[in-house]
């Protein structure tokens, strides 16, 4: 029987005895002493009980807040890097390679256009070069003639004898400068052949590889930037949770505090029955002034054990409300703990088996 249900019991005893009160009735003033020494003691026995019981609750609380709080914590890192500035270089990196890649396969465009409009010119200065083999030709037949008019003239004017001379010399030398500007063509020519081959086997070969590299970063790139988005929005998210999980926490704390104000009643109403208990010690003597005596006690005791009754009646109220608030907050706890953690998970990219890194999809 609780000490609650003690008193009520109590009070009622009290109140069928007052009305039969006479001279040679006795009052069990001990049976009430002892009874009332029973429910103090224990309430002092769930006064005890009870601040075990919350001292254990407050250090798996400070556990169980200290793991929400490091779960917090680390979700709210996750997302915060995966949306911060890290993933923002990591999207300017990506994009940077591209507009590289870009440049470089224009500039080789650029390349390769020039190396053949260079061999067009080549191919038009070996033609001009074969015009200065007519003109040797020319020359070596005026070198002839000039020797010829030469011989005809004897010895009186050697001045064209000299003029045969010089033109052959230049006859010569415009022919060995042509050798060797043709030869040099020919070899520029091949060369270019050769390098605009290569170059664009090389082309053809890494504009299909460079295609995939573009379409690869191009997917990861929005893939990124979608993670990117749904992070921040994670984040903020992970933030009003977290304060959810704070102030819940505040209100269990709160409500824990509440086990000091029902130990401090409970010791109040365990006050009140131990002096109950000396003010209800048997009357010495008989007689009008021994029942008055009863009558007072009697009173006493009832009144005393209404108030003390609808005390821990106050008291068990307050106390189970604390308790239900306290359980209610901590599966709000619960449930926002297992939220982060989710919203943790699918940031991360961990919540499918099948989900893969797009970094590794660029390998």
């Amino acid at each position: 029987m609780s000490a609650a249900s003690l008193i009520h019991s109590w009070k009622k005893t009290f109140s069928a005895w007052l009305p039969a009160l006479s001279g040679k009735e006795r009052f069990p003033f001990a049976s009430w002493e002892r009874d009332l020494r029973k429910a103090g003691g224990e309430i002092q026995r769930l006064i005890a009980a009870s601040e075990r019981e919350f001292l254990a609750v407050g250090e798996k609380l400070q556990d169980f807040s200290r793991c929400s709080r490091g779960l917090s914590g680390k979700s709210l890192e996750v997302t915060r890097l995966l949306s911060g500035e890290e993933t923002g270089s990591a999207v300017s990196g990506l994009r940077g390679i591209l507009d590289r890649m870009k440049a470089m396969e224009e500039e080789s465009g650029r390349s390769t256009g020039a190396m053949g409009l260079i061999l067009e010119k080549v191919a038009r200065a070996r033609a001009q070069m074969e015009g200065f083999r007519d003109i040797i030709r020319t020359l070596r037949v005026i070198c002839v003639y000039t020797r010829i008019e030469s011989s005809s003239l004897g010895a009186e004017d050697q001045g064209f004898n000299t003029l045969a001379d010089e033109v052959k010399k230049l006859t010569e030398n415009i022919e060995d400068k042509l050798g060797q500007m043709t030869g040099r063509a020919e070899s520029l020519s091949f060369l270019l052949r050769d390098t605009l081959a290569k170059v664009g086997g090389l082309e053809a070969l890494s504009r299909g590889e460079s295609r995939k590299i573009v379409d690869r970063t191009l997917a990861s790139l929005e893939s990124l930037a979608a993670r990117q988005d749904s992070s921040s929005r994670a984040a903020e998210r992970l933030s009003r949770r977290y304060e959810e999980i704070s102030r819940q926490m505040g209100e269990v704390v709160a409500s824990l505090q509440f086990q000091d104000i029902s130990r401090q009643q409970m010791e109040h109403v365990g006050e009140a029955l131990e002096s109950l208990c000396l003010e209800i010690l048997p009357p010495g003597g008989a007689g009008p002034g021994r029942n008055s005596r009863a009558i007072r006690a009697g009173r006493l005791a009832g009144e005393t054990c209404a108030l003390q009754k609808a005390q821990l009646e106050h008291t068990r109220e307050e106390f189970c409300s604390a308790a239900e608030r306290i359980t209610e907050n901590l599966r709000g706890i619960a449930r926002a703990a297992a939220e982060i953690s989710r919203e943790a998970e699918e940031t991360a990219g961990a919540a499918r088996s099948d989900d893969h890194s797009f970094l590794a999809e660029m390998g």
